[in-house]
């Protein structure tokens, strides 16, 4: 038997890939999105602002506003390369060998390079994904 908890949530997560794919193709406006997916806000239960923080949320996805308000604003890719911004887990392993010891993760948010905003889930991010580091309990080190 299926779960419809899980194939529901393969089902929103599937559609928020396709909005985000939609974007990469061409900018849109809010509007635009909203109509695009009407089954997948109602099952998300979310309203015109909502939609519009997550997509402003999305990393290499920017608004661009062209003052004549949001009905003329459009949403798209972020044509910088993704080389030109900071590799988190590289910056963590920097400052973890120049201190030469592990160190707390609320601790290291504030030894990142300044400009260089993270959160706690972004970090851990990076640090489960770079080879060289793990989080051991409230500490960050390099293996």
């Amino acid at each position: 038997m299926i779960d419809d908890g899980r194939n529901s949530q393969e089902q929103i997560e599937g559609g928020l890939v396709r909005v985000k794919s939609s974007i990469v193709k061409q900018a849109l406006s809010l509007d635009d999105i909203w109509l695009s997916q009407p089954s997948l806000w109602q099952s998300l239960s979310w309203d015109k602002p909502q939609l519009k923080l997550w997509l402003i949320c999305q990393p290499n996805i920017i608004l661009e506003d062209n003052g004549q308000g949001d009905e003329s604003s459009l949403f798209k890719t972020n044509t910088a390369s993704t080389e030109a911004q900071p590799n988190i887990g590289e910056e963590i392993a920097k400052v973890l060998q120049g201190i030469g010891k592990p160190m707390p993760l609320a601790r290291l948010k504030n030894k990142l390079p300044a400009g260089m905003l993270a959160t706690e889930p972004m970090l851990k991010s990076a640090i489960s994904k770079h080879p060289h580091l793990a989080l051991t309990g409230p500490l960050v080190r390099i293996v």
